[in-house]
């Protein structure tokens, strides 16, 4: 398995960027509404306040997570405001640690995208989203000289796969350049849509680290690739 680019850069398709300062707060979103174009930002702002965040998720429809103690695995480890999904629109394949505002953003993701899409493209809904994992204490990409990664904080997942309703796999490693109109057509919709909710979205036209997952956080740099 190959590891997932964390927090690394926004703005542009080539280098980092940092993210535009907000000119005023912002209200908190509303999970079971549709999103606004200011969405992203909304989720970011729910970094810094774990309580509202945690409410947020109790009040969604569709949605049932289970707090998770905090947890330090080093210095630079350190996990805090993570729950894990027990019933969601469409579970990830495993109970997987995230933060609470990446649990956000997954549910606007798969009730706005993903869902949609594989009703447009395939007639039927999604039974789960298989994951490469969540939680991991480690630089980004595994490089020793590397910054730490979003993984590190439970702040990022990596998905693999997406199972159908009939049991049909589309996979980003298979279908991403190989696979038939409708799989490709798939995944490109439901990658590009992440970009509205996350931070970070890398799949496999980003490098050589992300030809077998999207890599999807909600860092502090802004990226879409």
């Amino acid at each position: 398995m190959l590891a997932a680019l964390a927090a690394c850069g926004g703005g542009s398709r080539q280098h980092p960027a940092p993210r535009p300062p907000v000119a005023r707060p912002l209200p908190a979103p509303d999970l079971n509404a549709p999103s606004t174009a200011a969405i992203q930002q909304q989720l970011y702002a729910l970094r810094s306040n774990p309580a509202l965040c945690q409410s947020l998720l109790r009040q969604t429809q569709g949605l049932t997570v289970e707090p998770l103690k905090d947890w330090t695995d080093g210095p630079q480890c350190v996990v805090s405001n993570t729950s894990r999904m027990l019933d969601a629109l469409v579970l990830p394949d495993r109970k997987l640690p995230l933060t609470c505002p990446m649990i956000a953003g997954y549910h606007l993701w798969v009730r706005e995208s993903v869902l949609p899409a594989a009703r447009k493209y395939y007639g039927q809904g999604i039974k789960k989203i298989e994951t490469f994992g969540s939680y991991s204490c480690r630089n980004r990409n595994g490089k020793a000289n590397a910054p730490i990664s979003e993984h590190a904080s439970a702040n990022a997942l990596d998905v693999a796969a997406f199972v159908l309703e009939n049991g049909r796999r589309i996979r980003v490693k298979a279908d991403w350049s190989s696979g038939d109109g409708a799989a490709r057509a798939f995944l490109r919709t439901v990658h590009d849509g992440a970009c509205r909710y996350f931070s970070i979205v890398l799949g496999p036209e980003a490098d050589g680290y992300h030809q077998d997952h999207f890599h999807l956080d909600m860092g502090r740099w802004r990226k879409c690739q």
